[in-house]
């Protein structure tokens, strides 16, 4: 057995690593939502509301081409893509930090959906419904990762994030 202080810092740096990567994505979709935002709502001050549901068809074919190649590297070349952000050769760091990467990629095709969406509602002025879903999925996250990381341990935290997204 691996002593849990070593455990702790290889999994800090296998996550800091991880979670660069992360927000590169995250903040990707988060633009294209943006974006869709303004749209929506230029749209809806113009009164054409059917240009907002192809706004949000496009947008969500947009941000499935912009998923695609980030899935593809953080889930076939997870330990390639952690290294870049590693000072350590540790490999405990990077299978935890490669972990995160597989466990959370596959489900950028949800997030991504959900973001495209979330722009659509502050563009509408929808911002109740916004939070709601915002809150709920950080709710979700944080209470499912003490939950799941009792039976788990850093596998249950990074599962709590797709779980929450979903």
């Amino acid at each position: 057995p691996l002593d849990p202080k070593i455990v702790f810092i290889n999994a800090i740096a296998g996550y800091s690593s991880a979670i660069k990567l992360n927000t590169f994505a995250i903040t990707s979709f988060t633009t294209m939502a943006n974006g869709l935002s303004n749209f929506t709502a230029q749209n809806i001050g113009a009164k054409k509301i059917e240009r907002v549901y192809e706004g949000f068809r496009s947008g969500v074919k947009l941000v499935m081409i912009c998923v695609l190649p980030f899935f593809t590297l953080f889930f076939f070349f997870s330990d390639y893509m952690i290294e870049l952000f590693m000072n350590t050769d540790s490999q405990l760091a990077i299978n935890i930090g490669s972990q995160f990467l597989k466990i959370v990629s596959p489900f950028y095709f949800v997030i991504s959906i959900k973001l495209i969406a979330d722009g659509v509602l502050r563009g509408s002025g929808a911002m109740n419904y916004f939070m709601i879903a915002t809150f709920l999925d950080l709710i979700i996250r944080v209470a499912l990762s003490f939950i799941l990381s009792n039976y788990f341990k850093t596998t249950g935290i990074w599962l709590s994030w797709p779980i929450g997204w979903t």
